[in-house]
């Protein structure tokens, strides 16, 4: 196993924080933390607080482009409060357009109306499902990078993959009007969009688990994709099981 810092040294230990191999250098220079480990510690020795990052505005855009520096920048302050950030903006995200969706639907009389009101937030359950669901491929998607020799904390992986939630109902919806709009032109168009979208989507969450867990390209592709698979049946069937019932 090579050294996480230093490519073509054979590693002889692990950091005690977040399991990545280190090489004799790396050891003599820093004890049993990584280099990551050990900045997080000065600055919390320091009274530095992540404050900065709960609100990672590059960290949200860079994660749909997949830019490599940023996702390393993001990694080194990965917080659980973060996460939670991530989330909660995803869900206000997901209020606004459903508001704006009933507001440009429906007539100006039926706004008071029980029935439109709840229409709004039609949108935004769809969304907290499509949350249970990236929490569940995140757990998975963690276990399978852990099986195949990657390093790195689960906080660093959920908060790293949690990166694409507060834009992702933007991102969904703009998805879905582009989709229908290509469909309905023709259906090879449609059909060839969404193998685009599907090969992005691999891509930039590929990306992430490069950096999370020093993984190579294909190994990243499939530690995420699988379990995505998996978690995607695993909905669906539950999904078709409800409805029969």
């Amino acid at each position: 196993m090579e050294c996480a810092y230093h490519p073509g040294k054979d590693a002889v230990s692990r950091c005690s924080e977040c399991g990545k191999p280190l090489c004799e250098e790396c050891g003599k220079a820093l004890g049993t933390r990584c280099p990551d480990c050990a900045v997080s510690q000065i600055r919390a020795s320091s009274g530095e607080t992540a404050r900065h990052s709960l609100m990672n505005w590059k960290g949200w855009i860079y994660s749909f482009i997949g830019y490599s520096a940023s996702l390393r920048r993001s990694l080194e302050e990965a917080s659980f409060a973060g996460v939670a950030m991530n989330i909660l903006v995803g869900l206000i995200n997901a209020c606004i357009i459903s508001v704006l969706f009933v507001i440009l639907t429906a007539k100006p009389e039926e706004w008071q109306k029980v029935g439109t009101l709840m229409n709004s937030f039609i949108y935004t359950s769809l969304f907290l499902l499509f949350i249970g669901t990236w929490l569940i491929n995140s757990l998975i998607s963690y276990s399978f990078a852990m099986l195949a020799g990657g390093v790195g904390s689960l906080k660093q992986h959920i908060y790293i993959l949690s990166l694409l939630i507060p834009f992702s109902p933007i991102f969904i919806v703009a998805v879905w009007e582009l989709l229908s709009f290509l469909f309905s032109l023709q259906i090879g168009a449609g059909i060839l969009a969404t193998i685009l979208l599907g090969m992005y989507l691999i891509r930039i969450h590929a990306n992430a688990m490069m950096e999370a867990h020093k993984f190579k390209l294909m190994q990243a592709a499939i530690s995420w994709s699988i379990p995505c698979a998996l978690s995607m049946l695993g909905v669906g069937l539950l999904i078709f099981i409800t409805r029969k019932i």
